[in-house]
């Protein structure tokens, strides 16, 4: 027995990056199309009802062939701006995944391409500095790597640094002994020589 909220999340970590074959595609979307519920076929073969939808939408545009994996197809700048320029008109009001079935396209890859359009332009898609991706920059908090001294005066420059660190560290430590036996003198107490 799990409580609710315990469910939702096993059931949620189940559905992570499965990967349905095309006989499982077609398995499903025959199902759907026959009647049961997305919330069944959700469950039974651990996959998004926006998924089921998306299958579904890929049959009856294009068949059994549109269940196929599209992963991986290439487009042309111009196909990329024949799309684009289709979704952004879309003189036939469909949605965004619907239009991105149409052509054979991710709806995520679609969205991209219509919001560069709109932000920088038409040459944006043109341009390669806009669609690569940016590589990762260091975390800004990372600390420097050291370098290692390559002439004696470096090196004789990172000792000194090091024995002085070391010196105010001593001059620190016998402060704080000289403080704490003046506190016990005047309390009374017997200092210890630790």
């Amino acid at each position: 027995w799990y409580a609710p909220q315990k469910l939702d999340i096993k059931l949620n970590s189940y559905m992570r990056r499965v990967r349905h074959t095309f006989e499982s595609r077609l398995n499903i979307v025959t199902q759907a199309l026959n009647g049961c519920p997305l919330s069944h076929l959700e469950r039974i073969y651990k996959t998004k009802s926006r998924d089921i939808r998306m299958w579904i939408r890929l049959y009856k545009l294009y068949g059994e062939k549109g269940l196929y994996s599209s992963m991986g197809n290439r487009f042309t700048i111009e196909d990329k701006e024949r799309i684009v320029q289709d979704a952004i008109n879309n003189e036939s009001f469909l949605s965004l995944p619907e239009l991105a079935a149409r052509h054979s396209v991710s709806h995520t890859s679609l969205r991209n391409w219509v919001k560069l359009v709109k932000t920088h332009g038409i040459e944006a898609l043109r341009n390669p500095s806009f669609t690569r991706r940016k590589p990762k920059k260091p975390p800004k908090m990372a600390r420097p790597k050291k370098k290692k001294p390559t002439t004696e005066l470096e090196r004789l420059q990172v000792e000194v640094y090091r024995l002085r660190a070391e010196n105010a560290l001593l001059k620190k430590v016998k402060a704080l002994v000289e403080e704490r036996d003046a506190r016990e003198r005047m309390t009374g107490l017997k200092s210890s020589k630790n």
